[in-house]
């Protein structure tokens, strides 16, 4: 499966080794991969936050509470990208 995964070059975001080692948390860095992916169409979808945790990193039972999983992966992810800038 894994092998299949790294042969689709198109799902993954082209983000350079220096701006990855900017992160301190895979959730900033998984959020900014989205930004990225989604840079040139101009909007991001809409998507299920099923989807968005799975996007982020985050298991499916992690976090069942939505203020938890805003306070503890969406915030902070969304503070470090702006502090970066």
């Amino acid at each position: 499966m894994l092998r299949r995964r790294l042969h689709e070059p198109n799902i993954y975001a082209k983000i350079k080794l220096s701006t990855m080692k900017l992160f301190s948390s895979k959730y900033s860095l998984c959020l900014y991969e989205i930004f990225v992916d989604y840079q040139n169409i101009g909007q991001t979808p809409i998507i299920a936050l099923n989807d968005f945790k799975k996007l982020m990193g985050v298991e499916k039972e992690k976090y069942s509470e939505f203020k938890r999983f805003s306070a503890r992966v969406i915030k902070p992810a969304v503070d470090e990208l702006r502090s970066i800038g």
